[in-house]
């Protein structure tokens, strides 16, 4: 990974994020494998971008522009192997579309 520290959040940051035992405890412990996520500066601003490819299908681009303002847009799409306690919880993203996605803005 590559980052310089400077007076904005960011110059340059290039690099991988990877969570590679992700897991919660909902009623007892639920593996969601791996998940990761591309690192960039963009306007002096982190980047995390996520490209679907695990099992909660996580896909988006989360924003960095502060230690206080961040946000996110983008989609979950469960794994259907993943318990029915994990499809219930999402309903409060509201309905998923088509595609079975729900829309998170955060």
């Amino acid at each position: 990974m590559d980052y310089q520290y400077s007076s904005a959040l960011c110059d340059t940051l290039d690099g991988e994020l990877v969570w590679s035992k992700s897991e919660i405890d909902f009623g007892g412990p639920i593996a969601f494998g791996t998940i990761a996520a591309e690192l960039a500066c963009e306007e002096n601003n982190v980047t995390v971008k996520f490209n679907g490819q695990n099992r909660l299908g996580l896909e988006g681009q989360a924003l960095i522009e502060s230690t206080t303002k961040f946000g996110f847009d983008g989609y979950l799409k469960p794994d259907a192997t993943l318990p029915k306690a994990v499809h219930n919880g999402l309903s409060m993203f509201g309905k998923p579309d088509v595609k079975g996605k729900y829309k998170i803005v955060l």
